[in-house]
């Protein structure tokens, strides 16, 4: 079975549907950045999971468990020839498309090998491929670049905190803040948005935790399964425009 992380933490929350993903030889959950909770829960449940990686560009998941296929070639850096151990993921090999139907290749030709340039970030772990988080969603604040879903990770660590999403709105002094929109816990209080800055900027440092905090029933996501970061960004802008997010300045 193939699902996006949204549907697995349904099905996980669901009697029926944990019994359902053990009785599976695989369960393989990509399209999205699967959060480090999710990933532990479902294998404490028992489930035979597998992080896949891809994309419509590579004819779906061609990288499984951070190893890619046999006959895919994976890069990293600034362009594929950079031989570097983070930065913009470049794949390569025969599942990559011939091309956008407007004429756009899509890819860059280098020493007669086609390399599609991603729009994800990623860092090599003992040779394991991590996904940080897409190039797109990089804050640019006070001049410094932080990475959304490195925040959002440790949003999520927080015990109050049991869905989250890390977006970049718009500030006079600082050109973007990095701002944090939470499904809350029962354990979440009115002092907790100052707590979750406090416990941010403790594990990343300061200078990356949320200057604004929105808290709201619910994440917004596509008919995939997959979070809708326009609708999140909206969302969060109209709560701070209405006065009712959590603001440290």
């Amino acid at each position: 079975l193939s699902l996006v992380p949204t549907q697995l933490r349904d099905l996980l929350g669901d009697a029926a549907g944990r019994d359902a993903l053990r009785s599976l030889s695989a369960v393989l959950v990509g399209g999205a950045a699967t959060d480090r909770q999710l990933v532990d829960a479902a294998l404490a449940a028992g489930i035979a999971l597998h992080l896949s990686y891809g994309m419509s560009e590579t004819c779906g998941g061609c990288v499984y468990d951070g190893r890619p296929l046999r006959g895919v070639e994976l890069s990293l850096g600034e362009r594929p020839d950079a031989a570097s151990d983070r930065g913009r993921i470049w794949i390569a090999g025969p599942m990559v498309m011939s091309g956008y139907l407007d004429g756009d290749p899509g890819v860059t030709q280098l020493n007669g090998t086609r390399w599609l340039a991603t729009s994800d970030l990623g860092h090599l772990h003992h040779g394991r491929l991590g996904v940080s988080g897409r190039v797109d969603d990089v804050i640019i604040t006070g001049g410094l670049k932080v990475a959304a879903d490195q925040v959002r990770a440790a949003v999520l660590s927080a015990p109050m905190v049991a869905q989250a999403a890390v977006v970049a709105l718009p500030h006079p002094r600082w050109g973007q803040v990095v701002s944090a929109v939470v499904v809350p816990t029962d354990a979440w209080t009115q002092d907790s948005p100052a707590a979750l800055r406090d416990l941010v900027g403790e594990l990343l440092g300061r200078q990356l935790a949320p200057r604004v905090v929105v808290v709201t029933d619910h994440l917004p996501t596509l008919a995939s399964g997959k979070l809708d970061r326009l609708a999140v960004r909206n969302r969060a802008e109209q709560v701070r425009r209405d006065g009712g997010a959590w603001t440290s300045d």
